[in-house]
C-alpha cells in the first residue's frame, strides 16, 4: 500500500514515473501485494518514458537488483518535504541506478529520481547523485557525514563469464553487484579507494586519534556497520 505518511487515505503518487518491463528470473519474491501500484499504471500525472529491461537469459546466474527480494519497506522523501510509505515492495536495479517497485510479477515502476531528496529502506539512508563518469543521476547508499562531507556507496553490475569446462570452475555466467565509493563534498562526487588511510586523510581531524580508534574497533570499511561507528566517533570525538 502507498499512503501519505500521517494520513488514512489512499494517495495516487504524483511521483515522476515510468513504466517498464522485468524479466521473469529478476522477478522473483513472492508475497508482494501489487494492488496499490497497478493504478499508477494510467495515472496522468505520472511522467517519464516507457522503457524495456532486457530480459536475463536464463543459463545465467545472479540478478540486476541490490536485494535478494523484493520484500522491502521504504520511505520516499521529495525534495518539497512530502513523504510517502512503500511496504514490502521495493528494490534498487543496479544496473540502471533507480529505485524500483513492482506492479505485478513482469512489470515494475522506475522512480524518476529528479524530485527524490532521499529514501529510507529497511532503516537504511540512500540518496541520489551525480555519476561523475556517466553524468547521470543514479542511486547511493549514505554511509554517513562529517563536516560537509559524506562517504556514498554506489553499485554497477558486472557479467563474470564461466568456463565451459566445468572442472575449471563455475559453468556458467553470472551477474555480479559491485560496489564503488565515493566522497561527496557539496553534492560533487569523487570515487576514492577503500582504504583506512585514505579515509583518514578525508576528514579534518586529529589523525593520530583516529588511526587509533580504528585499530581499537578493528574497523573494517568493506563492512558498511563500520562507517557507522567511524562517524559517531568522528561527530561525537
Amino acid at each position: 500500500m502507498i499512503y501519505l505518511l500521517r494520513r488514512s487515505s489512499l494517495l495516487l503518487l504524483p511521483l515522476l514515473l515510468s513504466v517498464n518491463t522485468l524479466s521473469a528470473q529478476e522477478g522473483g519474491g513472492g508475497g508482494t501485494d501489487y494492488n496499490a501500484l497497478t493504478s499508477l499504471q494510467n495515472n496522468n500525472n505520472a511522467m517519464g518514458s516507457g522503457r524495456s529491461i532486457l530480459s536475463t537469459p536464463p543459463d545465467v546466474l545472479g540478478s540486476n537488483y541490490v536485494f535478494e527480494n523484493w520484500n522491502n519497506d521504504a520511505v520516499i522523501v521529495l525534495d518539497t518535504g512530502r513523504k510517502f510509505s512503500l511496504k514490502q515492495n521495493f528494490n534498487i536495479n543496479a544496473a540502471q541506478g533507480s529505485f524500483e517497485s513492482k506492479t505485478s510479477e513482469t512489470s515494475v515502476f522506475s522512480f524518476d529520481l529528479s524530485n527524490i531528496e532521499h529514501v529510507i529502506i529497511n532503516e537504511d539512508r540512500y540518496v541520489v547523485g551525480l555519476d561523475p563518469e556517466e553524468n547521470r543521476l543514479k542511486v547511493y547508499r549514505d554511509l554517513g557525514s562529517y563536516n560537509g562531507k559524506k562517504i556514498l556507496k554506489g553499485f554497477r553490475t558486472e557479467r563474470v563469464l564461466g568456463h565451459p569446462d566445468p572442472l575449471r570452475g563455475q559453468v556458467n555466467d553470472e551477474i555480479k553487484i559491485r560496489d564503488t565509493y565515493y566522497l561527496s563534498n557539496e553534492g560533487a562526487l569523487e570515487k576514492i579507494k577503500l582504504k583506512k588511510s585514505t579515509i583518514i586523510d578525508l576528514f579534518d581531524t586529529d589523525s593520530k586519534s583516529l588511526k587509533k580508534y580504528i585499530k581499537k574497533e578493528r574497523l573494517n570499511f568493506k563492512d558498511d556497520a563500520h562507517f557507522t561507528k567511524l562517524f559517531l566517533y568522528l561527530n561525537n570525538s
